[in-house]
């Protein structure tokens, strides 16, 4: 994997990077200790650059990005206390983003295959983000990734609690609503159907409720294990 990295990309993705991340990085691309990348990318990923310390992070934060072709985002790996993570396009550009525009620490779960579709979590200080989609690719497009719906960490968790009571996998439908709520329809039909729960979330109020249970922030970081579980009860 390494010497075929070397003969495509010119640079390893720890350029940059401060002693303690050099080793994770790599690794996250390259598939050395298993970290959290499942099988790792490689040059599949796109070729990394100098990886960037913010400023805010006083060296505690360290990420890479991964390009191919005119500059497209292919992948974004990240080590912090939150420990290593590595996440591949679409979920690369919402992980970069949080990067950018966030003052604190970001990791993330290894991406759970859940029937046709998956589950990417990105971890924050407030909790986790949920990228959940029905389909890897768009149906007779294989070489086109299906977009993710994002549950902000406050309806991730609602979503995780209504999966938790009804032992079943709910699939998360695009939100509708007003300026100042969304509502998130959660159904076992990936294609949709009849609710088996909803989450009406008011970013503005920093809330967000199913039925009469309210969510505040800041929520706990979603486990692995459990959603691994739950993965399992999803239908095709």
């Amino acid at each position: 994997m390494r010497a075929t990295w070397s003969s495509v990309c010119p640079t390893l993705p720890e350029l940059g990077a401060p002693r303690w991340a050099k080793k994770e990085l790599d690794s996250l691309y390259l598939g050395e200790p298993t970290l959290h990348a499942n099988p790792p990318p490689g040059t599949e990923g796109g070729c990394t650059g100098r990886a960037v310390v913010p400023a805010w992070s006083h060296g505690s934060v360290v990420y890479t990005v991964g390009h191919v072709g005119h500059g497209e985002v292919r992948s974004v790996a990240v080590d912090s206390r939150l420990g290593p993570a590595i996440f591949l396009a679409p979920a690369a550009q919402r992980a970069l983003s949080l990067l950018e525009t966030s003052e604190g620490p970001v990791g993330g779960l290894p991406t759970i295959t859940a029937a046709n579709g998956d589950v990417t979590s990105i971890t924050t200080d407030e909790g986790s983000y949920a990228l959940v989609r029905a389909e890897e690719h768009e149906p007779g497009h294989p070489e086109i990734a299906s977009r993710y719906v994002e549950l902000p960490p406050l309806v991730a968790t609602a979503w995780v609690s209504a999966m938790r009571e009804q032992h079943v996998w709910l699939w998360p439908q695009r939100p509708h609503g007003r300026l100042e709520d969304e509502m998130f329809a959660l159904t076992v039909d990936p294609s949709g159907g009849e609710p088996r729960a909803s989450v009406v979330y008011e970013p503005g109020a920093r809330i967000a409720a199913r039925g009469s249970i309210l969510y505040r922030l800041p929520t706990s970081e979603l486990n692995e294990g459990e959603l691994r579980h739950l993965a399992e009860l999803a239908v095709r």
